[in-house]
């Protein structure tokens, strides 16, 4: 049976609009990583992408609602590719990750770019916006590792005296200390931090 041809061409609209939408963000990362967090023009980012600053419109209040767009689905790309939707992964295969992440720096949808740590925590520091949608992130990346914790518990592979969702709070924070550390010159090495978490986790 066709689709109704009235659907379709919404579908249609809606596909077209939702490309047009992940362009301009896309453009504005690279914009991001070449220029720096703070530089990008709205001229330069349409350009880029290859559209107007009216179909930019269409998408984004303002240059402010923009950057938070881009810096959030960067934020949840990463969570993401480095703990795993839900279901998905489990607190070995998620540490594993981490620490090898952290030794090769290949951001999950940026790739191996020159964009630290600290500068990534400045510009959500600075942004009301941000800062809510940082925490936002954060503490749904934290109920992610939180039930694997609590599943490496009940698989024998996790202490049981430990709290899950502190566990997982304290492991984030532990992640994005390694990483600014390795912004600063100090080299963790992936193996010795991966065998350092694993060793505060084991049973």
């Amino acid at each position: 049976m066709n689709d109704d041809p009235e659907a379709a061409r919404r579908r249609t609209r809606a596909e077209s609009k939702q490309a047009t939408r992940q362009a301009l963000l896309q453009a504005g990362l690279l914009e991001m990583i070449e220029h720096g967090l703070d530089t990008p023009s709205l001229d330069a980012i349409c350009a880029r992408a290859g559209f107007t600053r009216g179909a930019f419109y269409v998408h984004f209040k303002d240059r402010d609602d923009f950057m938070v767009a881009v810096t959030d689905w960067v934020l949840s790309g990463i969570v993401d590719g480095l703990v795993g939707v839900d279901g998905e992964s489990d607190l070995d295969a998620t540490v594993e990750r981490f620490t090898a992440f952290v030794g090769k720096r290949e951001w999950p949808l940026v790739g191996n770019v020159p964009i630290t740590t600290h500068r990534v925590l400045e510009s959500v520091a600075r942004s009301e916006q941000l800062k809510r949608r940082f925490d936002t992130i954060f503490r749904e990346a934290s109920n992610r590792i939180g039930k694997q914790v609590l599943q490496a518990q009940e698989d024998g592979k996790a202490r049981r005296d430990l709290d899950a969702t502190h566990t997982a709070s304290l492991l984030l924070a532990l992640g994005i200390g390694a990483m600014s550390l390795e912004d600063t010159g100090v080299r963790l090495g992936d193996s010795s931090l991966r065998s350092g978490i694993l060793s505060l986790l084991k049973p």
